[in-house]
């Protein structure tokens, strides 16, 4: 792969051209979001700021934000993404765990203030502080042995306390768990990761992600087991926080400037800071919160490689899936080789109901490319009436990200937009014959 850890990718990645350094003081209040906001394109390289107002530690950010950084990480070409995932991902390592002797460079166990060590980023205008936004969130059922490993936002409330948003998954029944009991949940939150093991934290799955994060690389992800809490955390973390969650403690969570694109505040558990450990020259890593590029790498692919694998298990008549880009996941496009005309309507109502986060699923034809918009529109357009394609199902879970439920319910659709079986003549796709294409991709190649 050619690197072991963050620095090591961030070293590949300016051998390539593809991480840009920003020298000039900018303030973690607003001004290194606003850089990273406007960064958030298609094709914006990564980048370090290295003079961030009061810090001596570096913030990174963007490190995933393009599919060509994504196929570096993997070491291989982008083309081969999908498959070597899910390759991947279907091959887990056990974690393998290095000691209590962590070798960490730096522990701060006494008069812990988190904003004096560490540069957490205020993202938004009308954010409620500043809210760690990269850190990955390691938790332990005592009893059952589950784990969890997650991103999840993390406010700033006090020197050494913080708020920790746990709305679902894993992560919820873990802490459910701890406070039905009365006890205090061990936490600790990883910043600065592998990009892979970073990738594996964003994993749609009830599975073991550590074991997931050592398929992905290759090789057993080496876990230390942290100074204050009986927790075990990967060694290549450039920042790991410790602390403790008191059974049922909550406090207001917010405002903060979600994916969304709204201002959300929870009331969320409490976290007691109780050791913060760093490596020599730590750096700060951060994802923009709602990002179109690098959440949609995180996010988009990840979900949209396990949700077609699960979909497809079911309905092996499914050919590709695709999240519509700035829906948050919410939105879902299939497309299948239907073979009866109630299939397509059955595999948009089990996307909706295995997934509470997708909202509305619409299902093609295996002959429009889910992920060109512009087709998925022509075949709503062209294919669907709404009388008799669409469906809206009431009172189902929806996201707890959606700020238009009601009492944790939503509204879903589905909408068929498939051509009938019996009139495939008329509802053919006009197309240029693929030899006169070839041609004029020759011709303009040379043009060019």
């Amino acid at each position: 792969m050619g690197y072991e850890d963050l620095k090591g990718f961030l070293a590949l990645l300016e051998s390539k051209g593809q991480l840009v350094r920003v020298k000039e003081e900018l303030n973690p209040r607003h001004e290194v979001a606003a850089v990273l906001k406007e960064l958030d394109r298609e094709d914006g390289p990564a980048v370090i700021f290295e003079n961030v107002s009061g810090y001596k530690i570096p913030v990174v950010g963007n490190v995933l934000g393009t599919r060509d950084r994504l196929a570096l990480a993997f070491g291989i070409s982008k083309e081969g993404l999908k498959e070597e995932f899910l390759k991947r991902k279907n091959s887990p390592l056990s974690p393998q765990v290095k000691g209590r002797d962590s070798g960490r460079d730096i522990v701060i166990r006494d008069q812990i203030d988190l904003l004096k060590v560490l540069p957490v980023l205020t993202y938004h205008e009308k954010d409620a502080g500043p809210y760690i936004t990269g850190g990955v969130v390691f938790l332990k059922d005592r009893v059952t042995g589950m784990r969890s490993m997650g991103i999840h936002r993390i406010q700033i409330k006090d020197r050494n306390r913080m708020c920790v948003s746990l709305l679902a998954g894993t992560a919820r029944k873990i802490l459910d768990n701890a406070a039905k009991r009365g006890e205090y949940l061990d936490v600790a939150i990883a910043i600065g990761l592998h990009p892979l093991t970073l990738l594996s934290a964003a994993i749609w799955t009830a599975g073991d992600k550590l074991g997931i994060a050592g398929g992905l690389k290759g090789e057993p992800l080496e876990l230390i087991r942290c100074e204050t809490v009986e927790l075990e955390v990967p060694a290549e973390a450039e920042i790991i926080i410790e602390g403790r969650i008191p059974p049922g403690v909550k406090d207001t969570d917010g405002p903060f400037g979600e994916g969304t694109g709204y201002y959300l505040t929870y009331q969320s558990p409490v976290v007691e800071v109780t050791a913060v450990t760093m490596r020599e020259n730590p750096i700060y890593s951060v994802v923009l919160p709602g990002s179109l590029e690098e959440h949609n790498i995180l996010s988009g692919l990840t979900w949209r490689l396990q949700v077609l694998e699960d979909i497809k298990a079911l309905a092996p008549s499914v050919v590709d899936l695709t999240f519509v880009p700035g829906t948050l996941l919410s939105h879902v496009v299939i497309s299948m080789k239907k073979t009866n005309e109630g299939e397509p309507k059955r595999v948009g109502l089990l996307a909706l109901m295995m997934y509470p986060y997708i909202k509305n699923a619409i299902v093609v034809d295996d002959d429009v490319n889910v992920d060109d918009l512009r087709e998925v529109e022509w075949a709503i357009s062209t294919r669907c009436q709404g009388d008799r394609d669409v469906i809206v199902v009431h009172g189902l879970a929806g996201s707890p990200l959606d700020p238009s439920i009601r009492d944790g319910l939503t509204a879903k659709v589905c909408i068929d937009a498939t051509k009938p079986l019996s009139e495939a003549t008329k509802f053919e796709k006009v197309k240029v014959p693929e030899e006169s294409l070839k041609r004029a991709r020759e011709i303009l190649k040379r043009l060019n």
